[in-house]
């Protein structure tokens, strides 16, 4: 297997935002990668021939949840569980910052990589009620590596009842 190297650097500069945008094939402007650098990890893997695949987890110090932000592997790469390693050494570092679950967005028209992530032990991410996804078309999933998931759906569940009766009460 590939050795994964682990950059934490607080900016991505322009020359690496677009490295990062040609993994994907174009599904991604290096813009998007701006937005995300503060507090993150970018996982990467490489071959004799450049930058092969790339995964960005955020690691935000105030809640006990790591979002995976972006997860792309190049086209001569497919088939090779680089998304897998990656996915491991992922969970790796949140375990090893004390976080109790794996969070991350994926558009709902893809299936193949949604499959990927259920693979890897994710499941469709219990919601709050009235909580919404960033995007219209987003398909929410998490993997709890940590704490217990029972407890965090009731205490959500818990909190909304209380909401609703102290509405109904005014």
């Amino acid at each position: 297997m590939a050795e994964i190297e682990v950059d934490t650097r607080d900016e991505i500069d322009e020359a690496e935002a677009k490295r990062l945008a040609s993994v994907c094939r174009g599904k991604f402007s290096s813009y998007d990668f701006e937005d995300y650098t503060e507090w993150s990890h970018l996982l990467k893997i490489s071959d004799k021939e450049g930058l092969v695949a790339f995964l960005m987890l955020h690691l935000a110090p105030y809640n006990s949840v790591a979002y995976i932000r972006y997860l792309c592997v190049s086209k001569r790469a497919k088939g090779t569980g680089l998304s897998k390693a990656l996915l491991a050494k992922a969970e790796e570092l949140a375990k090893a910052k004390g976080k109790t679950h794996l969070e991350l967005e994926l558009a709902d028209y893809e299936p193949k990589l949604r499959q990927v992530y259920t693979d890897a032990g994710f499941g469709p991410r219990v919601k709050p009620p009235g909580e919404l996804p960033q995007y219209a078309d987003a398909y929410l999933m998490e993997k709890v590596i940590g704490g217990s998931r029972g407890s965090r759906v009731k205490k959500q569940t818990r909190r909304a009842q209380r909401k609703r009766r102290n509405t109904v009460r005014r």
